[in-house]
């Protein structure tokens, strides 16, 4: 079955447009893109709003060849202009990149 993550990825809106003219270029990046469980703001619903794109329980591994083109996308913008996340399965297994300062975060907190 393998190694599961939740990923996440919050652009803005420019980096969003750049991606949206990206992926008709790289058929591994409009895949990933594709898989996206959620798409936050992809459409022009809030034309001024960030965009998020997330995936639940994938194998999230570099040598992927959609997971790299994800990942080269990213180190091609600006860090100030997005946010990724992703968590493992794994308590401490966390991954952060990017310094957006938008609506995506990791949050934790006791329950009972």
């Amino acid at each position: 079955m393998g190694y599961r993550s939740q990923v996440a990825i919050e652009l803005e809106v420019k980096e969003k447009e750049i991606l949206k003219t990206a992926i008709k270029y790289d058929e591994n990046l409009k895949e990933i893109v594709d898989w996206a469980d959620t798409k936050d703001n992809w459409d022009k619903k809030h034309p001024d709003l960030s965009c998020i794109l997330s995936w639940e329980f994938i194998k999230w591994y570099e040598g992927n060849a959609y997971i790299d083109a994800m990942m080269s996308f990213l180190s091609h913008i600006d860090g100030e202009s997005y946010k990724f996340i992703r968590m493992g399965e794994d308590f401490d297994d966390v991954e952060v990149s990017g310094c957006l300062w938008g609506r995506l975060d990791i949050t934790r907190e006791l329950q009972w």
